[in-house]
This record gives structure tokens, sequence and C-alpha cells, in this order.
């Protein structure tokens, strides 16, 4: 799906196409990023370091994804800095916040995020805050939540655990209708220093687990359902909160959650971080040789043996000659033994 932003049309030259920024620290969801924004208008750069910030160049948008597992003082480094890149530029930017856990999470750095925000608007805001949860895309094969991990969790272990009634509401959200739901928030105006919820379509847990149990009961796996889990505290309305996100952006999901879900499950069942490429999110890659250390190849020496001249096999007499020796020593014999019994008498 094609998504043009405000003031942006397909025939417009190369040279009018806007600079998108786009910071996240996920090698797996930077993957994802980049399929999605293959066919979007945009010059989009991706960068993972906090330190490649100070050396962008007027970018004209910005997103900035903020994990809530970070110490907050790293978080509030990278709000500090991206802002003052937005400022410098006179760039639009958002603050990216995907969590499943916003009210039951023993970390929650959400309210520090909006204070810290609210300190670096003054004078003139910029920002919005964007707040999503269980993200799911079926662009790619690696996993890019905590939803879609224990979702592979669960086909690998073939065990799905749910809340004891099975009505625990979910908002699956296809990374693809929440990008597009984040770029309209940077291309309208009203919504400068405003905070959003885009998510999906509600769904029930027990819903989603006899998805998953029919989606890949097609590949033969079967799929156990515990009912054991307590119901989580819900605090905030969720889907009243989108619903006044969507009304403000005027925007509203686009996939089909279900059909969206059975393409991302079945792209889980065969996943394997090695055949596509990238890391599991949960581990980090192996750290470079020190810059100090240099590889050499080893070095191979081969010895070949000398080669010898071979002496000629000895000469053996041929068959006619054999029979004809054979011969010659037989009549030997004979005369000797005639002239031994059978002397020859003369008259």
């Amino acid at each position: 799906m094609l998504f043009f932003p405000f003031g942006y049309t397909k025939d417009m030259p190369a040279s009018k196409t806007a600079k998108l920024l786009f910071y996240s620290h996920d090698k797996n969801l930077n993957l994802h990023l980049k399929e999605f924004f293959r066919h979007q208008p945009f010059h989009l750069t991706i960068i993972s370091d906090l330190n490649h910030l100070k050396q962008q160049t007027s970018p004209h948008y910005i997103i900035i994804y903020l994990p809530l597992s970070l110490p907050f003082s790293q978080t509030e480094n990278l709000l500090t800095q991206s802002y003052a890149l937005a400022r410098s530029s006179q760039s639009k930017i958002a603050f990216l916040v995907i969590d499943d856990f916003f009210e039951n999470s023993s970390s929650n750095n959400l309210d520090p995020i909006r204070q810290k925000l609210s300190s670096l608007s003054l004078p003139q805001p910029l920002h919005r805050l964007i707040l999503s949860q269980n993200l799911y895309s079926p662009l790619h094969p690696s996993p890019i939540s905590s939803f879609e991990r224990n979702l592979l969790t669960s086909i690998q272990k073939q065990k799905i655990t749910i809340t004891r009634k099975g009505n625990h509401s979910l908002y699956p959200t296809s990374l693809s209708d929440l990008l597009s739901g984040l770029l309209k928030s940077l291309f309208l105006q009203h919504t400068t220093n405003q905070e959003f919820v885009i998510i999906g379509e509600q769904i029930k847990d027990l819903s989603l687990a006899y998805l998953l149990k029919k989606t890949i009961e097609k590949d033969n796996i079967t799929l156990d359902i515990d009912t054991t889990l307590s119901e989580p505290q819900q605090i905030t309305n969720w889907q009243q909160r989108s619903s006044f996100s969507q009304a403000q952006l005027n925007w509203k999901p686009k996939l089909d959650t279900e059909q969206s879900l059975k393409e991302k499950i079945n792209l889980l069942v065969s996943y394997t971080p090695k055949s596509v490429g990238e890391t599991p999110s949960s581990v980090s890659p192996p750290p470079p040789p020190p810059a100090s250390k240099k590889f050499s190849f080893p070095s191979f020496s081969f010895k070949f043996p000398k080669r010898q001249k071979k002496s000629p096999p000895p000469k053996t007499p041929s068959p006619l000659k054999k029979r004809i020796f054979n011969r010659g020593i037989s009549y030997v014999l004979l005369s000797l033994l005639f002239s031994t019994f059978f002397p020859v008498f003369s008259g």
C-alpha cells in the first residue's frame, strides 16, 4: 500500500522528496522498516547509534523509537539530542513508544518521558508522542516485538498461556497501519504537542489462541491452550483513546487483522535467524576483534615427492620360443636315456 504525505505526489522530482530520519536500535525492526519505506516517497535514513544523530543534516521529518526497557538516563539523553536536532533543522518530530505492558511494567518510564518532552517543547513544541502495542508485521519473518516473540515461543513449545476466562483484550497492530497513522500525525499542523494511541482492532486472548492453533495445525503442529493466567489490570481504556486518535488523524487501520496475523504466524513457523540474515532481538551480536590484532592467513607448504625412473620390467620369452626350448631339452634328455640303457653295438 502506497501512502503519500500531504503536499507530495508521485510525479514530484527526486529533489523535492522529503528526507525522513528514523532512529531505532532494534535490528529486526529496521528490516521491516526498510521493507515498508521501499514503496514510500522518502529519502529514508535509519540510524541505530546515538552518536550519529549529530551528523544528520536538515531532515524534514524525524521518528525516534523509545523502548521503555532502557534506563531513563539513556532515554533522556536521546530525547534531548533528537529534540535539539529537530529544533536546529526546523523538523517535525514524532516519538514512538511500543510496549505491551504499559500498566504492568515495574519500570514504567512513560511518565518521565512525558515530563521531559514537556520541558523540551518550550518555547515552541515540535513533537508528537505515539503509543502503540501488540505490534506485528508480515513484511519480514523476524519478530519485532514482545507480542511476536510470545507467538514464536508458543509455536516452538506448542503451548500458549492465556487468562482463565480468555476475555483479556489485545490490540494487534500491524506495522504498516502504525506507520501510516504516525506519518499522518507528522503532516497535520494541529497535532503538535499531542499524544496519540495508534492500535489495531480489539481481539480477546482466547480468540487469538484459537487463531494460532488453527493456523499452525496446517503444518501438523499441535497447540495446547493453558488457561492459568490471572486477568491483568487495565486502567486505561485503550479502545476509547484509540477512537479519539482516529478521529483527530482521520485515520483507521487498513489491514485485515485475522488475515495478516495468519500471514505472520506462517512466517514464524519456518523462522530461523540464520535463514533470514538477522539476529534474535534478545541476543547481541558478538563484539568485533580488537583493532590491534591483525588477521593473517596461515601459510601452507606443499612438498611433492621426487619423480624416480622406473626400471624396465624383466624380459620374458615369447610363448613360441619357450615351446622350442622345452622340446630341445626333451630331445636331449631322451638321447641320454637311450644311450645309457640301449647302447649301440658295432658289427
